[in-house]
């Protein structure tokens, strides 16, 4: 069977770092700015209404967020929207850019919200208008964890995997090359429509939205997987695709980080389409494929994982030096998530970031093993036998 085509790899790895490095780019261009991500002009919200975005304001911390809302050109509230805070219980604590929050907004009916950085010194930037339609009848966009949609999401998966796993085992050699085709131009495709969909709805910056993380990286090397004669480098790039991707999919799947772009948002089945056409791709490599973990490979992908981990963290110090401003968080590393998370468990164990890296790495481990020892017991059993 023909390998998947390595120039067609090539350029799905190439378009992608294009596309992030040239939105990296134009925001470094903008010394002051703001992004909202929610609410979005013409759409209609529950009250509380979602307030999210990112703020930054000349490399400086002294801002805040304001917004105003009218209707009927009459300003009707005006409230501070507070920035998230990572705080630590030994000490430290620090503002990031980004802020999230639900406004009470007084009545039912159109409005029209603005929002605005605003300095130390009083001087105000605006970070452009929203007309919405507000109501306290309407349903709310959130996603919420183990509701209806998220179920929803995860049944259709479950149905990809077990029709990509019969193909593998059943399928000629070109129907599995034709496979191989689909499953690696639909993820590229959609982690491309993403990309621009992400920036231009406001919801992209240098600190979250760079593919540096597991999934993210997962998709980069996921094609050369196919692409790649047999032999050693193709054999750890599996071994990147099943802990990494496959690991670190099922975990954004049992708790997905959608916020209030759930369904029918295109964020919602972007989501759920590239981690799950990342664990059908790892699944597909090992029923149609053939390939296997070993104990090795856990501790290889340990190895590698620490030192992209130690690239990471010099990434995430790198960019408060560029719009947003704000420390970046790849791998878990640069702080614990504001929202909450195991994380704040291991920064009081460990201390604060970069200490509690060694927890995640234990964690880590242990996933690895558990994700491994089927395989082991498999082959454990097959020499017993």
């Amino acid at each position: 069977m023909k390998n998947f085509p390595p120039r067609l790899a090539v350029f799905f790895l190439v378009s992608l770092v294009t596309v992030q490095i040239s939105f990296l780019l134009i925001d470094a261009a903008v010394p002051a700015g703001l992004k909202s991500s929610a609410p979005r002009s013409g759409g209609e919200y529950a009250i509380p209404v979602p307030i999210e975005g990112v703020a930054w304001y000349y490399g400086r911390n002294d801002y805040h967020v304001e917004l105003v809302a009218s209707q009927n050109g009459e300003t009707v509230l005006t409230t501070e929207i507070p920035r998230e805070m990572v705080s630590y219980e030994k000490g430290g604590s620090f503002l990031l850019a980004s802020f999230r929050s639900l406004i009470n907004l007084p009545g039912d009916g159109e409005w029209q919200l603005s929002l605005f950085v605003v300095s130390a010194d009083g001087s105000r930037l605006k970070g452009g208008d929203a007309v919405i339609q507000a109501g306290t009848g309407r349903l709310s966009g959130e996603f919420r964890h183990f509701s209806l949609q998220h179920y929803a999401g995860l049944a259709a998966l479950v149905l990809l995997w077990f029709l990509v796993i019969r193909a593998a085992r059943r399928g000629t050699g070109e129907q599995r090359r034709r496979i191989e085709l689909i499953l690696v131009v639909s993820l590229w495709l959609n982690e491309i429509i993403y990309q621009f969909y992400w920036y231009f709805t406001g919801g992209w910056y240098a600190g979250w939205a760079l593919m540096v993380q597991m999934c993210g990286l997962s998709i980069l090397i996921l094609c050369f997987v196919f692409a790649l004669p047999a032999g050693k480098t193709r054999q750890i790039l599996f071994e990147l695709i099943f802990f990494w991707g496959i690991g670190g999919a099922l975990q954004a799947l049992l708790a997905p980080d959608i916020g209030y772009r759930g369904f029918p948002e295109y964020k919602y089945f972007s989501f759920f389409i590239s981690h799950g056409l990342i664990i059908a791709c790892g699944t597909y490599l090992v029923a149609g494929r053939g390939f296997r973990p070993s104990l090795v490979s856990v501790f290889r992908v340990i190895l590698i994982s620490n030192i992209v981990v130690f690239c990471a963290w010099w990434i995430n110090l790198a960019l408060e030096h560029i719009p947003p401003f704000q420390r970046g968080n790849y791998f878990v590393i640069g702080f614990p998530p504001p929202t909450g998370s195991m994380v704040d468990i291991l920064a009081k164990i460990f201390g604060p970031a970069p200490w509690y890296a060694a927890g995640l790495e234990i964690m880590g481990l242990a996933l690895f093993l558990t994700m491994w020892l089927p395989f082991g017991v498999r082959g454990l059993v097959k020499r017993s036998g």
